[in-house]
C-alpha cells in the first residue's frame, strides 16, 4: 500500500488572452471526468470520486502518484481549462497545491506561518 493523499480538484474556463476564469459548461464536464479517469486509472464508479461537477471534483485518500504527470496531460488537451488541485497527504505537513493551464504547472507546499507573540498584550498593563 503506498502514500495516500486526498485531492480537491477545481476546473475553471480560462480565458488565455486575460487570464479571465468562469464557471465550466456542462458540456465540458462528461469528457473531461472521463479522460481524468482514464489518465488516473480510478474509475468513475470508484468509491473514492465525488460528484464530477462544473466546479470540479475531489478523490479522497488514494496513491495517485502519476497526478502532476495525468494533470499536464490534461491540461494540454484542453489548454483553455484552468485547473487547481490542493493535495493533503498522510503527514501532517504534507499540504500543497498546484495549478495547471496550457500545459503548464506551478504551485507549491503550503506554509504554515504562526503569529508571534505580542509580550505588550501579556504584561498586566489594564
Amino acid at each position: 500500500m503506498g502514500y495516500n493523499t486526498s485531492f480537491d480538484l477545481t476546473w475553471r474556463l480560462c480565458d488565455l488572452n486575460t487570464g479571465e476564469l468562469s464557471t465550466l459548461p456542462r458540456i465540458f464536464i462528461e469528457p473531461l471526468s472521463a479522460r481524468l479517469c482514464e489518465l488516473s486509472g480510478y474509475l468513475k464508479t470508484d468509491n473514492w470520486w465525488g460528484e464530477f461537477t462544473e466546479n470540479g471534483t475531489f478523490i479522497d485518500d488514494v496513491s495517485w502518484s502519476d497526478c502532476k504527470k495525468n494533470l499536464l496531460q490534461l491540461s494540454s488537451e484542453y489548454p483553455n481549462i484552468y485547473f487547481q488541485v490542493m493535495g493533503v497527504g498522510e503527514d501532517s505537513d504534507d499540504r500543497w497545491v498546484a495549478y495547471y493551464v496550457n500545459g503548464k504547472k506551478s504551485g507549491g507546499q503550503a506554509k504554515i506561518v504562526y503569529p508571534s507573540f505580542d509580550f505588550q498584550e501579556h504584561m498586566g498593563n489594564e
